[in-house]
């Protein structure tokens, strides 16, 4: 894969002509993205809601119980 950047040099001192010119290079890769933070991970969001619901509901069973019996 061959990339093309510009590059651009003043011809002799300040207020004279700029002179550029497309250099290709060699791109050695390709560029793949990978998962590195939480909201690339969809699983991650679902068990923290899940774990957050079972959390209500202990606390909510707890002060139903504890109404009852005042």
């Amino acid at each position: 894969m061959v990339s093309a950047r510009t590059e651009c040099r003043h011809e002799g001192d300040y207020g004279q002509n700029v002179v550029c010119w497309e250099v290709e290079e060699q791109v050695l890769g390709v560029h793949e993205p990978i998962e590195t933070g939480i909201a690339d991970n969809p699983l991650f969001y679902v068990s923290a809601l899940i774990g957050a619901s079972g959390v209500l509901l202990v606390i909510s069973k707890k002060a139903k119980a504890a109404s009852l019996f005042n």
